[in-house]
């Protein structure tokens, strides 16, 4: 599981390992011709159609390398924003390794929401910075890197229905499991949306058989599925394939406890259009209430995005009334036909538990003296994920400076500010910094 660690990242400490393992395991296709399969023309277009993506959004990187600050830069970075969302999009239609698929569209996702932000900023009147610069050309050498070592793989016989997630050092023939790794990253997906947790809390769990998860993620999704694979490393699962009336499917079960950790249905995306408030409150309806079937706890909505024709909603557990973002569900809703079409339960598996909440012992009204040049919109109680890996319990401040909107984390116990985060509204959604 990816994790916080830093609000800033390196690309280029994932790019290296995620080279290794495309470059090395795509290339033992060559020495095994047994183990090649005839993929379909979809997947061959898909491939080719990422491909393209990735070589444009190389060169929109470089153009934007000489011309950010220059009146062309406002263009370069909606071309990088727009480029990184139709990689994002192919590489959804391209069969590879679960986990490893998963790491690169969080990479390329994130890209997508780096530029989007730097786009608002520019916008603004403001200028890149040399850390922004710097960042940008990690993400031009880690683009430029997964493009020609994709090229190269599939000179030599690669097909995209291989599973790469484990690789082989060639020196050493030692097994590197690249899905256990830990990166640090950007955050631009909205609040605390992902745990800190050093070891997921189902991990104490017994352990359950392949036969006994399947029965679970048979009951959870209603229809008769098979066997997929298992992926081990920091959060082992189970995975199990089917078929729905929206797509394929498949229903991950935690090796551990056999807890559902999620699912995602493989469908061609419905409407591509923002929706209006009311289609958006009823997205969130849908997304709550399938939770609640589903046996997970009350929640509230944080914040939603829209990608390939779904909203993405970030459905935060409630305690009492209190917010744990340290347990957020991602929820994923068609918007076309309001059926929940994937859920990524990782964050509550791996730390949902009943806290001790402590008694407020800082007065609100004090705490509201910590944000006394702004006006405070709406308030609520939440416990916190914290770069030690502990959590706070704080008063929970919407706010706004009458220009751009904010949220203040004011430790309950303490009087301390616990973290400030700005909102940004962007095209596809709603992002924090």
């Amino acid at each position: 599981m990816v994790k916080e660690r830093i609000k800033k990242i390196s690309i280029v400490a994932l790019v290296v390992a995620l080279m290794g393992v495309i470059v090395y395991a795509l290339l033992l296709v060559k020495e095994n011709d047994g183990y090649r399969q005839e993929i379909s023309a979809r997947d061959n277009e898909a491939f080719y159609s990422f491909m393209d993506d990735l070589d444009m959004l190389g060169t929109s990187l470089g153009k934007l390398s000489v011309g950010a600050d220059s009146s062309m830069g406002l263009q370069l970075l909606a071309d990088v924003w727009r480029q990184a969302g139709n990689a994002e999009e192919t590489l959804s239609n391209i069969n590879m390794g679960d986990e490893t698929k998963n790491t690169l569209s969080t990479f390329i996702n994130r890209v997508s929401d780096y530029a989007g932000q730097l786009l608002l900023d520019v916008g603004r009147g403001q200028v890149l910075t040399q850390q922004d610069k710097d960042q940008l050309f990690n993400v031009r050498e880690t683009c430029a890197s997964i493009y020609n070592k994709l090229t190269e793989a599939w000179a030599a016989g690669y097909t995209v229905d291989m599973d790469i997630d484990t690789y082989v050092l060639e020196e050493t023939g030692a097994t590197v499991d690249f899905v256990s790794e830990e990166y640090p990253r950007l955050i631009y997906d909205g609040a605390f949306s992902e745990s800190l947790e050093d070891d997921p809390i189902n991990l104490s769990l017994g352990e359950v058989s392949m036969e006994e998860a399947l029965l679970v993620a048979n009951e959870f999704f209603g229809a008769e599925l098979t066997y997929s694979s298992i992926t081990e490393g920091e959060q082992p699962f189970y995975a199990f394939s089917g078929e729905s009336e929206y797509g394929n499917v498949e229903v991950y079960i935690t090796k551990y406890g056999g807890l559902v950790l999620g699912f995602n249905t493989v469908a061609d995306g419905g409407l591509e259009a923002i929706p209006t408030y009311q289609v958006e409150q009823k997205l969130i309806h849908a997304a709550k209430n399938y939770l609640l079937e589903k046996g997970w706890p009350e929640c509230e909505s944080g914040y939603i995005q829209y990608y390939n024709g779904n909203a993405v909603v970030n459905m935060v557990p409630l305690q009492d009334g209190v917010r744990l973002y340290a347990d957020l569900i991602k929820v994923s809703v068609d918007m076309e036909n309001f059926v929940v079409v994937a859920v990524d339960a990782i964050n509550y598996v791996a730390s949902h538990m009943v806290r001790e909440i402590p008694e407020a012992t800082v007065a609100y009204q004090t705490a509201k003296t910590m944000v006394q040049d702004l006006q405070i919109t709406s308030t609520g109680m939440a416990v916190i994920p914290k770069d030690t890996g502990e959590e706070a319990y704080c008063y929970e401040l919407f706010c706004t400076d009458g220009t751009d909107e904010f949220i203040v984390y004011v430790n309950a116990t303490t009087g301390d500010v616990e973290d400030i985060l700005q909102i940004v509204h962007i095209n596809n959604g709603v992002l924090t910094k």
